[in-house]
């Protein structure tokens, strides 16, 4: 039986959780470009995605019996996020650029990586809910 310091430890080590923890950090610095008015709605709602999609990928890593309820809800907050990261992004002039294009292009990096994970994780979870 592994402790809950080893589980942590291996779940540390999964690509989707160290993308997770990258793009969180991306999103933190992003956060002090934005304009000041945006920083406590759009930032603070950004980082609670991340954050909840952490939490949602450590806790199906741990626990095989809501291993695809989780991982869903994990897909669920990252497409969220994604959402509102490209609303925030909007190249149209009427629009206001709220995340810089010098802090997004290193989370979409992040974002990829994340996509790329997700598609083997699912793959993987519903493998083991079935067998």
């Amino acid at each position: 039986m592994i402790t809950e310091k080893e589980a942590t430890r291996l779940v540390e080590k999964q690509g989707i959780y160290r993308d997770s923890m990258i793009l969180l950090k991306r999103v933190h610095k992003a956060i002090y470009d934005m304009p000041k008015k945006d920083r406590i709605i759009i930032g603070d709602r950004l980082l609670n995605y991340v954050l909840s999609m952490l939490s949602h990928f450590s806790y199906a890593w741990n626990f095989q019996d809501v291993r695809v309820i989780e991982t869903e809800k994990f897909i669920f907050n990252y497409y969220e996020f994604r959402s509102l990261v490209r609303m925030c992004t909007d190249n149209n002039k009427d629009e206001a650029n709220i995340i810089k294009l010098s802090n997004y292009v290193p989370m979409a990096e992040s974002m990829a990586n994340i996509e790329e994970g997700m598609k083997k994780w699912r793959k993987f979870a519903k493998s083991q809910d079935h067998g």
